[in-house]
């Protein structure tokens, strides 16, 4: 799932972290009960230069919430933050595209939501 930048909006060599929610939906059969899931992320910049990082390496955030998938009543999103600086090579003045890479698991199901740089 790639996410363009809007024009204007490249520049964030001001930021520290690239941040976002995120759970692991216990709700949905794809995810095994008890085993986290896993994906990587890869920031490209208008040079075309790219890289990537797993989002294990940085956050534990995508764990199987405890207890039984019937017995969980809530949703209880994570904020995962990823620094910058695990993206090397990759002008932070002029970033074109986030992109979530889903190859670390072989299925599963995630909420994601407010994707953002911030400090």
């Amino acid at each position: 799932m790639a996410n363009v930048l809007p024009p204007g909006t490249g520049d964030v060599s001001s930021y520290a972290v690239f941040q976002f929610r995120a759970n692991v939906n216990y709700q949905d059969t794809r995810n095994p009960s008890g085993i986290a899931q896993d994906f990587s992320i890869t920031l490209t910049d208008g040079g075309g230069n790219s890289a990537t990082t797993v989002v294990s390496a940085n956050s534990g955030a995508l764990f199987y919430p405890p207890g039984e998938r019937a017995a969980v009543p809530k949703i209880l999103v994570e904020t995962v933050r990823i620094p910058l600086i695990q993206f090397p090579g990759v002008d932070l003045t002029n970033v074109q595209s986030v992109q979530f890479n889903f190859d670390q698991t072989a299925q599963g199901a995630l909420l994601v939501s407010d994707l953002a740089f911030a400090d």
